[in-house]
């Protein structure tokens, strides 16, 4: 679900990714991501995917995961240009109160921005944070799964699916979800076994090779 906000990382992320996708709110309507030619977009795309992959590589590295946590959750929220994370921010904002109004005028911003940015994974996200925080787990689940059918590396829907399921006492689905979420970093022993595993490095190549996969599919 939703990256909390404020870190020293996060900011630092933020000022580096606006600059990297700067076209992306220069042209078209409505903070659409779209730049003044096809050739621009390729290449705007190019640079965001090269940047996705090498920041899920980091996820491997205990001393380089939080910068690579909050880069990818600045990337994602910055896809469809600066204008419509704005819009975004000013959504969060309303979600941090817990106010049940609030939430309320959340979701209907959000709802606003899933219909003008098609597949775009933050504001579904988000409205699957807002369904959680009102109680409606199954709908919350729903919103978690379109996420992960874009993204299915995305931490945060991993994470959230798992809250709702816990949430609706569904232990099976708890554990399966558990299971694809990603993994602790560091070395571990197997029960009863002397054989060493780093489960967050074969999550991550894992997400790595479907990554590079949908890339060459769309290309």
């Amino acid at each position: 679900m939703a990256e909390r906000k404020g870190s020293a990382d996060s900011r630092t992320h933020s000022t580096e990714t606006e600059s990297l996708f700067s076209s992306d709110a220069a042209v078209g309507t409505g903070g659409e991501d779209t730049v003044g030619s096809a050739k621009t977009l390729s290449s705007t795309k190019r640079r965001r995917d090269a940047l996705e992959k090498e920041l899920i590589k980091a996820l491997k590295t205990p001393e380089k995961e939080a910068k690579a946590v909050a880069g990818l959750w600045d990337l994602w929220t910055h896809e469809r240009g600066e204008a419509a994370h704005l819009q975004l921010r000013e959504a969060d904002q309303l979600m941090g109160t817990a106010n049940p109004d609030m939430l309320v005028r959340a979701a209907a911003m959000v709802d606003e921005i899933m219909r003008e940015h098609e597949n775009w994974v933050e504001p579904i996200n988000r409205m699957a944070t807002i369904l959680f925080l009102q109680g409606r787990y199954d709908e919350s689940v729903e919103m978690c799964l379109k996420v992960l059918e874009l993204k299915p590396w995305h931490f945060g829907a991993l994470s959230g699916i798992v809250m709702c399921y816990s949430r609706l006492g569904n232990a099976e689905e708890m554990n399966k979800w558990a299971n694809r979420a990603l993994p602790p970093s560091g070395t571990f022993k197997k029960p009863g076994s002397d054989t060493v595993y780093e489960p967050r490095k074969g999550w991550v190549n894992k997400m790595i090779q479907e990554l590079e996969m949908r890339q060459r599919f769309l290309m």
